[in-house]
């Protein structure tokens, strides 16, 4: 498998670099193999990348000392435009003026102007739940979506046609996003010369796939096209060691995974691939790894049942039966994987700027923990709540109303909210409350709330709080 990766890197009609032609030549000629197509040095290609700035900052940083602020990699950028102003009534004019515009003759619109329209469209369904509103045009939309970002005349319209094709199948996906855009948008990555563009068209991949794919294998199939863009560090679609690339082929990786019911035949050989970028100089794209290997620990274990397990052991951290058992090895040689996140966890090379440094230190600690306990999720602490006398369990949550968080106490919530918060931003709320597509992405239990004693009091003593906004859901 690993050969034939390499085999489709270098004969397929993509053209590829002299420098990536050279790179996988010297690995062939030394014998050496690497995991999943991964080139030997791939490693060292990351380190060798630009060292960009902390996108995984503390949770523990807010305004709420009960509360993890809710922050992650890549806290999007809203679109053009300000739709804040639209009343009721106006926004729905307004949305019907950009749809006639988008649809229109291109060559009628100035640059500008497109641009204009596509971010107000975009803004506009972020804000303001519109199912009903674009139905009658869904696949005209997308079909212009996919031919402004295909021409790709500048990069602002590229990026602002591929966002607004990632709210609009998010907001209604009746129209089978994967069969009428997956081909394409597979097409616009490999023949991109914009590296930007090309992180964002792996994303949106990822979303319509995750929305509209038929069943496993078109799951598996681009999600092994991500896998390939990773391993290569980018080089199999000329992207050549961009952390941006990677990063969002690793979070488009692990979006895929949460939908793959079984991964007991390949979860060894994709953590030992994925392990390479541990050693990326990037935080965002080691971050992106390590929360993948996360999520596939998470996925090798199954919850108990107390009918059918016999002799449940106890958690060792707890002293009380375990909740979950194994259902399969995630990765054999898991001291070796430890080993390296320990090493992240406690990272102190003063070669790297100490806001790096710290997100390593927070987001590794509970990777790590993650992959000793696959039943905990990110940023649990077994710490005591001195009002209940229980663990405080995962500190990461959003506020979904004034009396209630969500809790985020698993790797696949993480990962789905993720791209949840990438397409909707602010508009998280307003998509919660009344979008089934985002019910559907992010279902929910009894479990899955709790009551907040901790409400911000206002100087008459009466509960404070700002309608409609989710901690770390917000537009440039």
């Amino acid at each position: 498998m690993h050969d034939d990766l390499r085999r489709r890197a270098l004969e397929s009609k993509k053209t590829v670099s002299r420098k990536a032609k050279a790179k996988v030549d010297t690995n062939l000629s030394s014998g050496v193999s690497s995991p999943v197509g991964s080139r030997p040095n791939s490693a060292a290609n990351s380190r060798a990348a630009s060292r960009a700035g902390s996108a995984q900052p503390s949770d523990d940083e807010g305004s709420d000392s009960d509360e993890t602020s809710f922050s992650m990699t890549s806290l999007d950028a809203a679109l053009h435009g300000d739709t804040q102003g639209f009343t009721n009534q106006s926004w729905s004019d307004e949305l019907s003026r950009r749809v006639e515009n988008i649809l229109g003759a291109r060559k009628r619109r100035r640059l500008e102007e497109r641009e204009q329209d596509l971010g107000l469209y975009t803004g506009i369904l972020r804000h303001h739940f519109a199912a009903d509103e674009i139905y009658s045009n869904l696949r005209n939309l997308c079909g212009a979506f996919l031919k402004a970002a295909g021409i790709e005349e500048t990069q602002r319209e590229a990026i602002s046609a591929l966002k607004a094709l990632e709210i609009t199948v998010l907001t209604d996906k009746s129209e089978d996003p994967f069969e009428l855009c997956g081909q394409e948008l597979k097409r616009f990555i490999e023949r991109s010369e914009d590296q930007t563009v090309q992180a964002e068209t792996i994303r949106a991949l990822a979303i319509v796939t995750f929305l509209g794919a038929a069943g496993t294998d078109d799951l598996e199939s681009t999600m092994d096209f991500f896998l390939e863009i990773s391993e290569s560090d980018g080089y199999n679609i000329s992207a050549d060691d961009s952390a941006e690339v990677v990063t969002a082929a690793l979070e488009s990786c692990s979006l895929l995974a949460t939908e793959i019911d079984d991964l007991s035949d390949r979860s060894d050989e994709i953590v030992e691939a994925v392990m390479e970028q541990l050693e990326s100089a990037d935080p965002a794209v080691q971050v992106a790894a390590g929360e993948f290997i996360a999520l596939l620990y998470e996925k090798s274990w199954r919850p108990t049942d107390p009918d059918e397990d016999e002799d449940i052991p106890e958690d060792v951290h707890t002293g009380i039966a375990a909740s979950h058992l194994e259902a399969y090895p995630a990765y054999r040689r898991k001291d070796q994987l430890l080993s390296k996140l320990t090493a992240l966890a406690k990272e102190s090379s003063r070669s790297r700027s100490k806001t790096t440094r710290k997100t390593l230190h927070t987001n590794f600690s509970d990777i790590r923990q993650s992959v000793e306990l696959p039943f905990v999720g990110p940023r649990y602490s077994n710490a005591i709540d001195q009002e209940t006398s229980r663990k405080y369990g995962s500190k990461m949550a959003i506020r979904v109303d004034p009396q209630r968080k969500m809790i985020i106490d698993s790797w696949w919530k993480l990962s789905r909210l993720r791209m949840l918060q990438h397409v909707l931003g602010s508009g998280f709320m307003e998509h919660y409350e009344l979008n089934d597509v985002v019910l559907e992405t992010l279902p929910t239990s009894k479990d899955s709330f709790k009551e907040d004693n901790h409400q911000l009091k206002s100087n008459n003593g009466s509960p404070r709080f700002k309608q409609r906004q989710v901690v770390g859901f917000e537009d440039d």
